[in-house]
């Protein structure tokens, strides 16, 4: 959102709360695709704006095994041989 322009619903809960919070918890509410009234209140309620914003995971490296079938073997290419010649 726009630090100009304020949601006008959400922007009535920044007199209860200050506009630093305010725009603390819209920022999270985006960051979490909860774009609610209800949603941004709850945030403010639970002090959720005053945490840290979650990161996102990286991706854990896929698991190389002999034992597991690749991409070729899907794709019709030549599967690669695995342990006991299976």
């Amino acid at each position: 959102m726009p630090a100009d322009k304020p949601d006008p619903e959400t922007a009535s809960l920044s007199p209860l709360s200050g506009p630093e919070r305010g725009e603390a918890a819209r920022t999270r509410a985006v960051h979490l695709k909860v774009h609610w009234y209800q949603s941004v209140k709850s945030i403010l309620a639970t002090g959720l704006d005053r945490q840290p914003l979650p990161q996102l995971v990286p991706a854990r490296t896929p698991v190389e095994h002999d034992n597991l079938r690749g991409v070729d073997y899907y794709a019709g290419g030549e599967p690669t041989q695995g342990v006991g010649g299976c």
